[in-house]
């Protein structure tokens, strides 16, 4: 890895409520949640329950108009991608890659990784003061230190050796947990090289969809990250 021979700092940013800084260009009105009110000045406040309405019944009759995004909308993670890129664009003049979504450089060699509103800032020290910097003028986040933990990866920095070390234990262990094979043995190989595979027949009970898709998707994450071993069997 180039960062690790550069001797290169590697550190997680987590951006706070990502989608919520970012705008919105249609036009969304909705009802106020029961929740919540407007206060004598205009304002969106939280219910007083001890003073206000205990009914908890809807405010009906007031519809307000979204200026930025939130969860929930179908357009807001393009919307934060957009918001995101064009800021980094601005301040920092990083560019995109032609080939991964989410992947920015400078022409120094500078580097961020984003996630939905996990990111890894790569760079010299110098180089990450100023990322860090330029993102928080425009956007709250929140510093992790050096990097451990990365979407389900342990992080682990040999500086001696100039290397780096990714695995997932813990996530294969939460997976095996969740359907219930924690105990299982394991085998030399990823599959039985005289299982035949074949679709389900009329008289066979339908498993759990949800379950299912869970159980095979997985191991399928493991395979593009630190398990390249099971990339066939994890796409049967």
């Amino acid at each position: 890895m180039k960062a690790a021979v550069e001797e290169k700092e590697i550190v997680p940013l987590d951006m706070v409520t990502a989608f919520l800084e970012s705008e919105i260009e249609e036009l969304i009105y909705l009802h106020l949640p029961k929740e919540f009110d407007v206060s004598s000045k205009g304002k969106i406040v939280i219910k007083d329950v001890n003073n206000g309405d205990k009914s908890g019944t809807r405010t009906a009759n007031v519809v307000v108009q979204l200026k930025k995004s939130m969860y929930g909308l179908k357009q807001a993670g393009c919307n934060w991608y957009n918001t995101f890129e064009s800021h980094l664009k601005d301040e920092i003049g990083m560019k995109s890659s032609k080939h991964e979504a989410g992947l920015y450089t400078t022409e120094s060699g500078a580097t961020i990784i984003v996630w939905v509103d996990d990111m890894l800032l790569i760079g010299t020290k110098a180089e990450v003061r100023r990322m860090k910097s330029a993102i928080s003028k425009r956007l709250k986040t929140k510093d992790l230190g050096n990097v451990k933990f990365f979407l389900s990866m342990l992080v682990e920095r040999d500086r001696d050796k100039t290397a780096i070390y990714l695995s997932q234990g813990a996530y294969r262990t939460s997976v095996l947990q969740r359907s219930q094979m924690e105990n299982c043995k394991g085998c030399p190989t990823p599959m039985d090289p005289k299982c035949k595979l074949h679709n389900r027949l009329d008289e066979e009970e339908a498993g759990d969809k949800t379950q299912y898709q869970e159980a095979a998707g997985c191991p399928a994450y493991a395979a593009i990250t630190t398990r390249p071993d099971i990339a066939y069997i994890s796409e049967m």
